[in-house]
């Protein structure tokens, strides 16, 4: 007891620097793309194949944006750094540049020469054009700040989403109905907020506030065991503030090591903790010690309360006294498991919901994609140029080809018509896959026999029906049979094909959704060239966000590497006007920020959880000790006696019973005000009785009654 009583300050002042240095960071990240004295809105640009010069249609946007006075910013993956970001903004010169990052952030400029290529970034960059630097607390985020005019120079891509700056909500509507107006849709977009920066908070103070309740309860606990002590400085006049300096002595000193060990480590870890960052910790640090200080006062008050010094000092009522007490921190106990419990469960969906796209994506975060092209370069049309990329890539790089965009329009309300169409035989749909993909999803194939198919043996593109669809073959056929010619341009020795497979759900390999069920599904091969990105007709190699069809596997895990590869075969089939490294992006890097989430969130049920049940642990033995205690002569002549350990703890056994019962009340009152109450309840309630009853027993078990009859001897169990 002893020891945790002096290790909790300790774990409390580290956790609570790691979370508030975590905390900083996240709030400093959230300022690289929100800008001081401005409300952000966006919009989102899509690539029109009809306009003959998109980047003309881009330029007449921003002319729109600073007739309202707006401020645009355009955020692309940088590629030349892990984790980059090139950040475009919309402003006449680098002075103005200047002026709106300075507001936000201190910067350290450099004696570079200024032009309109400079650049302000968050991290030294190799490049000479580079004017300042904005020092990242953690030098983990890699953001460059350019003139808009740059995205051209640069090649970058002009398609996607942009921030809206303004100051006048009045400006931004007359931008939003005026570009709405120019390109004939509505470019509004939702801005999404992350929620990491709120669950780091929450975070911090679920952690503080429990941390000192698991604290003060032992801390009562440790000065029970110096009763003695506590007496004697009654006896000798101390009030309760000077007993507290005496009973905090040492550990302050060991508080205080601790605070120096955590500002020099601190300041050896953290690449750029700045003077605010490093006083915040000391203050944060400094009310730590005052709490444990605090709290020594108020367990040596508990104990001095109505109780004679004469009393503290024989230990005579005060086991009473303090099982009291101990009863109360178990029911705040119970009652924080069952509402921790209850809004965990209740909030799953959304948890999960959080994390879905990434769950369902692990299998996908060794490839990459395409994502995107360079706007408005004529190569967009060279489709002998990107086929034959794509077939570099696939004879070089581990690919699987997943396209399932017919598949993703469906919603439950559709089935039954999709279903109705297929039994009639007026419509199908389906999705594209390759070999790769069906020897990573080891599907089994057969023929109209019944017999085994190898994959390797399929030489042309077939499609494949679960059993169930068996009867769909022939009118699918009649269905798909002017699209026989098209498949013959490639392939003279086409001719329809279809195999079956076990019924089975069948992982699509995108972000959105992760599995179908029974789909039919056409197996193409790399004879199928790109033909306006339809993938009904051909295959999409490149360009159509994160499901583009083809995957590609990074090379040993490496990014960097991967590029490398890819940049010789870009050139070889010049195409480097239309794709750049830019245009690729790892499903790692894209989920990057639900990776973070999904340990944040881990962490933080993980730890709650288990320090929860540590503290319930230690209370219900501290309890059973505090009980034989303050009944040693009963337990020990009913131990002589021979009853059995039922009965000589029975009354233990109904009070804590009645202890449980008040606490799920005011568990459940409590709920009904939140409106949280589900059938949930009832299975935590219920599982909580059956723990309670198994960790009374175990804890009988463990105490070694045998030593209770030094009491009759004239010992003290104490």
């Amino acid at each position: 007891m002893k020891k945790i009583t002096k290790i909790i300050p300790i774990i409390s002042m580290i956790v609570m620097s790691i979370l508030i240095l975590i905390y900083l960071d996240f709030n400093e990240s959230k300022r690289y793309l929100k800008f001081k004295n401005y409300n952000v809105e966006t919009i989102s640009i899509h690539y029109d194949e009809n306009t003959e010069n998109f980047k003309e249609t881009i330029q007449n946007i921003f002319s729109i944006a600073k007739k309202n006075n707006i401020i645009l910013a355009k955020s692309n993956v940088d590629h030349k750094v892990k984790n980059g970001n090139s950040v475009y903004i919309l402003l006449d010169d680098l002075e103005q540049l200047k002026k709106l990052l300075g507001d936000n952030f201190k910067i350290d400029y450099f004696n570079n020469e200024m032009t309109s290529k400079g650049f302000i970034s968050t991290y030294k960059n190799s490049e000479e054009n580079q004017i300042g630097l904005i020092k990242d607390l953690f030098g983990d985020h890699f953001y460059s700040y350019y003139l808009m005019d740059q995205i051209f120079e640069n090649k970058d891509s002009l398609v996607g989403t942009y921030h809206v700056f303004y100051k006048d909500f009045q400006d931004y509507s007359n931008f939003i109905n005026s570009v709405n107006e120019f390109v004939g849709y509505d470019v509004h977009s939702v801005l999404l907020y992350s929620t990491i920066q709120r669950d780091i908070f929450i975070l911090i103070v679920g952690s503080f506030i429990f941390l000192f309740l698991f604290y003060f309860i032992f801390q009562v606990y440790e000065c029970y065991n110096n009763s003695n002590k506590i007496g004697s400085m009654n006896l000798l006049g101390f009030d309760t503030f000077k007993m507290g300096i005496v009973m905090t002595r040492k550990s302050v000193k060991a508080n205080l090591l601790a605070m120096f060990a955590i500002l020099i480590l601190s300041l050896c870890i953290v690449k750029n903790l700045m003077i605010r960052h490093f006083v915040l910790i000391i203050i944060v640090n400094l009310v730590i010690i005052l709490i444990t200080y605090l709290i020594n006062c108020l367990s040596c008050k508990i104990i001095n309360k109505s109780h004679k010094s004469v009393n503290i000092l024989k230990k005579e009522n005060v086991a009473f006294k303090i099982s009291k007490i101990s009863y109360c921190f178990k029911s705040i106990m119970i009652i924080m498991v069952i509402i921790f419990s209850m809004l965990v469960f209740k909030n799953v969906d959304d948890l999960s919901g959080k994390l879905k796209n990434y769950k369902n994506s692990k299998n996908l975060l060794d490839y990459g994609v395409f994502d995107s092209f360079i706007a408005g370069q004529s190569e967009l049309y060279y489709y002998d140029n990107q086929n034959q990329l794509y077939l570099d890539i696939v004879n070089n790089f581990e690919t699987i080809y997943a396209q399932f965009y017919d598949y993703s329009q469906i919603t439950s309300s559709d089935w039954d018509s999709i279903n109705q169409a297929e039994k009639s035989g007026t419509n199908f749909i389906y999705d594209s896959v390759d070999k790769n993909y069906l020897r990573k999803e080891k599907f089994i194939l057969y023929d109209m026999n019944g017999k085994k198919v190898e994959i390797d043996s399929i030489e042309s593109i077939c499609f494949l029906f679960p059993m169930s669809k068996r009867d769909y073959i022939k009118p699918f056929e009649k269905f798909n049979e002017e699209l026989d010619d098209y498949y013959r341009k490639y392939n003279k020795n086409y001719k329809f094909t279809a195999y079956l497979y076990d019924d089975r759900k069948v992982d699509t390999y995108s972000v959105d959704y992760k599995y179908v069920e029974n789909p039919i599904l056409r197996v193409v091969d790399n004879v199928l060239p790109a033909q306006n990105f339809l993938d009904g007709i051909s295959m999409d190699f490149f360009g159509t966000g994160m499901s583009t069809g083809l995957k590609i596997k990074l090379v040993d895990n490496d990014k960097k590497e991967t590029l490398n590869l890819l940049q010789k075969y870009i050139e070889k089939n010049e195409l480097t006007n239309l794709l750049d490294q830019s245009n690729f992006i790892s499903y790692r890097e894209y989920f990057n920020d639900e990776i973070l989430a999904s340990k944040l969130i881990l962490l933080f049920i993980g730890t709650g959880i288990s320090i929860t049940i540590i503290v319930y642990i230690l209370i219900s033995s501290q309890l059973l000790k505090l009980f034989i205690s303050n009944q040693k002569q009963r337990v020990a002549v009913k131990k002589l006696l021979g009853f059995d350990n039922n009965l000589i703890f029975n009354q233990l056994f109904q009070k804590n019973l009645k202890n449980m019962l008040i606490s799920i009340i005011i568990a459940l009152l409590i709920l009904i005000l939140l409106k949280q109450l589900n059938i949930f309840f009832i299975f935590i309630v219920f599982g909580l009785l059956i723990l309670d009853f198994f960790m009374i027993l175990l804890n009988i078990q463990m105490t070694k009654l045998s030593t209770i009859y030094l009491v009759l001897k004239g010992g003290n169990y104490d």
